[in-house]
């Protein structure tokens, strides 16, 4: 009896000493404001009651930075601060006012406990990789499935939105139809210029429910950011759902050829086919000419009877040490994963097998990224084909995989076992009227240029900033004096998504405009 009871208090002192350490928690946040001080209260939790540190931050709406002087912020700031409600922290931000100010803030709660990777890895699951890949399978293409594009684009901005990220759509042109990479930001504590991006394309064949070809792409994103939104980082991270991979990477090509110069993508997680898996000999073919480039693998491959029961990581030479983190990642965490390096060791141009999707955009401007896939016609017999359906998937095969990418961008974005909260405040400035103005931008779309009227407001003195999707100032132009009318040359301006804020001391409104 006595052993039993010595064997029962090991085993509970076992259990307890290794249970996972929860992330502290930001609670009923509010704000408000008066003569220039902005005063938040929160609550903190921390369910073992470890001491916190606690942070504030701000910068100017929709910058990518938060860099203003908050030095004179007052409150619950600091180290080792006991968890508990009722906090508050005081900003005077005189110093800004004369701005019209809209701010965006954040605050960090950091208890400084080490992030359990393991654990991180077990808590992505096949159930929810599944509820996503039924939610999205089905026809996902511009002309003959329109309304389950929607319906997944929805879903994606959806997911975003609800776990906290600074959602924007990149919408561009692409003959008669209006293409969009929606992008959700993970804003980070630290190094928020730099970011990595976990990406897949959501759209499909005209023919094929692409259950493989990309619903499992989508679908690791969105559990990768289930994940990963309960913790903070160093660097941003971006989930992108991009559209057009189908049609020559159209919709990647133009995210990645119109960066903001303002910030650097330090690594691309590109999830391409992730979800086939066959332990049947002879499943697996090798494209031509493999066996020269990767003989090791090859030769591994062949070894095991030529079994598709891996997944294979593609990486230029510039993105070799994302590679080398994918593979450290799944041997530590993902044991029972099996994963092949393919790290190209001439120009990638002369590999096109492994240029097949949206990483190679990525490659061509120089950034690193990785492909992750299980090999798409090389191993899928039913790739861009009606039977590509979710009976066809394995996805247990598929959280390995997810795993080990989610490790891999946690630790490239430096993970921190920590909750931040961000929110845009706006603060209407004593100075301006609270008039409400309607314009109206015409033609919209437009290439050359779009004339400006309101029935409502008087076009006086008048400020025209026009910025693009990533709040980026593309343009500004001055209005002096009062016309009805006003028409403005946008001639220079490459197709896209802009913003066009239009301003005087009496308003202060935006508008949408899309240039062809």
């Amino acid at each position: 009896m006595r052993l039993l009871l010595l064997l029962l208090l090991t085993l509970s002192l076992f259990q307890f000493g290794n249970a996972q350490n929860q992330v502290p928690q930001i609670e009923n946040v509010q704000t408000s404001y008066s003569d220039n001080i902005l005063n938040l209260s929160f609550d903190v939790i921390d369910a073992e009651n470890d001491l916190v540190d606690i942070t504030f931050s701000a910068g100017d709406d929709g910058d990518l930075e938060l860099n203003l002087d908050v030095s004179n912020a007052t409150g619950d700031l600091g180290t080792n601060l006991t968890p508990g409600a009722g906090k508050s922290i005081s900003w005077d931000f005189s110093n800004y006012s004369g701005f019209a100010p809209d701010f965006r803030i954040m605050i960090t709660v950091d208890d400084n406990q080490p992030v359990d990777f393991q654990a991180l890895a077990n808590e992505i699951d096949s159930q929810e990789l599944l509820n996503f890949l039924t939610a999205i399978e089905g026809i996902r293409h511009r002309n003959t499935g329109a309304t389950q594009l929607s319906s997944v684009q929805n879903l994606i901005r959806s997911e975003f939105e609800s776990s906290g990220l600074e959602t924007t759509t990149q919408i561009f042109g692409f003959g008669g139809y209006t293409a969009e990479n929606i992008i959700g930001r993970m804003i980070g504590t630290a190094d928020m210029t730099n970011c990595v991006i976990i990406d897949a394309h959501y759209d499909s064949v005209f023919d094929s429910p692409g259950a493989d070809d990309n619903a499992s792409g989508v679908s690791g994103v969105l559990e990768s950011l289930r994940v990963l939104s309960g913790y903070s980082f160093d660097k941003s991270i971006k989930f992108i759902g991009f559209d057009l991979e189908e049609d020559g990477l159209a919709g990647s090509n133009h995210y990645a050829l119109n960066l903001n110069p303002s910030e650097t993508t330090v690594a691309v997680l590109n999830y391409e086919m992730i979800g086939y898996y066959s332990n049947q000999p002879n499943s697996q073919t090798i494209p031509p000419g493999f066996g020269t480039i990767f003989p090791a693998q090859v030769s591994q491959i062949n070894a095991n009877n030529n079994r598709g029961d891996f997944i294979a990581v593609s990486a230029d030479l510039n993105s070799t040490a994302i590679s080398a983190a994918f593979q450290n990642a799944a041997a530590y965490y993902v044991p029972g994963l099996t994963s092949y390096a393919l790290d190209i060791p001439v120009n990638s141009t002369l590999v096109p097998d492994l240029r097949r999707s949206d990483h190679a955009s990525f490659w061509d401007v120089g950034i690193p990224a990785i492909m992750i896939s299980d090999g798409a016609n090389f191993r899928n017999p039913f790739y861009h084909e009606p039977e590509d359906t979710i009976g066809s998937l394995d996805t247990t095969f598929m959280a390995q995989v997810v795993r080990a990418t989610t490790i891999t961008a946690a630790q490239l974005a430096g993970i921190r076992h920590a909750a931040t909260y961000w929110e845009d405040v706006g603060l209407m400035n004593s100075a301006r009227s609270p008039q409400k103005c309607q314009f109206q931008l015409s033609p919209n779309p437009t290439k050359e240029y779009f004339r400006l009227f309101s029935n409502e407001c008087a076009m006086t003195d008048l400020t025209i900033t026009i910025r693009d999707v990533n709040g980026r100032m593309i343009k500004e132009l001055q209005i002096n004096g009062s016309d009805q009318e006003i028409v403005a040359d946008i001639s220079d301006l490459i197709p896209g998504f802009y913003s066009v804020q239009i301003s005087s001391s009496n308003f202060d409104t935006t508008e949408k405009l899309i240039v062809q």
